[in-house]
């Protein structure tokens, strides 16, 4: 040991709880349809640059709101989670799962479950 102080943080481990599934494992597709405006500038600095890419292919610029039904939006946003390492968890009820998780370091849970 050389004495040198590691300040590289640990890396956060991001699980993303859903229980909209079909069957244990398996969500359901996204379904609610309803036209969502979300205004892209408020957005185009956190948003995978990816999604910023297909929005100027479907609408060009200037940047404003952009309506597209929820669930192309959810879509949009697992395939970007997903490719950046987020796992995702599809169940029934969080707690029969809980137990696995309680000693694992740096990670953050979010309930994707919405309504």
């Amino acid at each position: 040991h050389d004495g040198t102080i590691n300040t590289t943080p640990p890396p956060i481990r991001i699980i993303l709880f859903e229980k909209r599934i079909q069957t244990e494992g398996h969500k359901k597709p996204y379904s609610r349809r309803w036209d969502t405006g979300i205004d892209q500038g408020s957005v185009l600095a956190t948003i995978d640059g990816r999604i910023n890419a297909v929005f100027r292919v479907l609408f060009g610029r200037p940047l404003g709101a952009r309506n597209l039904p929820l669930n192309v939006w959810e879509t949009m946003l697992l395939l970007s989670n997903r490719d950046r390492g987020v796992k995702f968890l599809y169940g029934r009820d969080f707690k029969e799962y809980e137990h696995h998780f309680v000693n694992v370091p740096n990670l953050v849970f979010f309930d994707a479950t919405g309504h």
